[in-house]
């Protein structure tokens, strides 16, 4: 399987020791001057003092051996070669953070984010009794209804009588357990596949093919669809329960997660 890194083939030859010295914090603080057309204004969005953010700005355009800057006592632009260069460095600054990021992913940072988030629901599994406590734990990680929702692999068909086993559907079983109390399957309240979803914000559901989890996700989005809601289903040709956590290696996570930015900008135009 082979990781998303695009590739890169130059179009210019590069100059022999052509500024070795430019660090990404000279990148970092020219884009800042370039987009608020003030020196004390980027200065405290970078966190630094203005005459080191004029120290650093020389700096570069001492390396680069041209001008980025126009300043007089009124005025703050770039100059053309500066218009150039914040384009080429917006693009190094974006593919540096995500590449920041899909190292971080594969090493597991965003894993262990997901894992914090679900500590104060997990803590409770071996050594909770009380449901009330338990179910508290649980809606609180859901406590406000959003102006769009989001619902990845959503498992929402799982404790049907005709829902497949997964693989750890004991552990399932349990928080099964813990969530409905003394409520059966078929109240509104705990399944959203019985219940009427009308009043509930624009909705995109993704899920993987084979995934035992998902197989509610195509029954909640027919039943949101009757009860009026925009509802967008995205179905993705993977076998991987949350696949999308595994954006940096599968291509149609990377195509998932692209979609749900595009989703959470703008809920509206994708489920039109």
């Amino acid at each position: 399987m082979s990781m998303l890194i695009p590739s890169y083939e130059p179009n210019v030859l590069p100059i022999p020791n052509s500024a070795n010295g430019i660090e990404l914090r000279h990148l970092r603080a020219f884009v800042a001057v370039a987009e608020e057309l003030n020196f004390g204004r980027a200065a405290r969005r970078l966190h630094i003092t203005q005459p080191a953010l004029s120290r650093q700005i020389r700096a570069l355009e001492r390396q680069l051996g041209c001008e980025l800057v126009y300043r007089n006592s009124h005025t703050v632009r770039p100059t053309l070669a500066g218009e150039v260069f914040r384009e080429w460095s917006n693009r190094l600054l974006a593919e540096f953070d995500e590449a920041i990021t899909a190292t971080r992913s594969v090493g597991g940072e965003l894993a262990a984010r997901t894992r914090r988030m679900w500590e104060p629901v997990e803590s409770l599994l071996d050594v909770c009794t009380d449901r009330a406590t338990f179910r508290a734990a649980f809606e609180d990680m859901q406590a406000e209804l959003p102006k769009a929702a989001l619902l990845l692999c959503p498992g929402t068909g799982l404790y049907g009588r005709d829902a497949p086993t997964p693989g750890d559907r004991g552990v399932h079983e349990q928080l099964q357990a813990g969530y409905l109390g003394e409520a059966s399957l078929d109240d509104p309240i705990a399944n959203p596949t019985v219940a009427d979803l009308s009043g509930l914000p624009p909705l995109l559901i993704q899920v993987a093919e084979h995934d035992a989890y998902g197989a509610g996700g195509h029954a909640l989005a027919e039943q949101a669809r009757a009860a009026g809601v925009p509802t967008r289903l995205e179905v993705y040709p993977v076998p991987a329960h949350a696949f999308q956590v595994f954006w940096s290696l599968l291509p149609d996570a990377d195509d998932a997660l692209r979609n749900a930015g595009r989703f959470a900008s703008d809920p509206a135009a994708l489920t039109a």
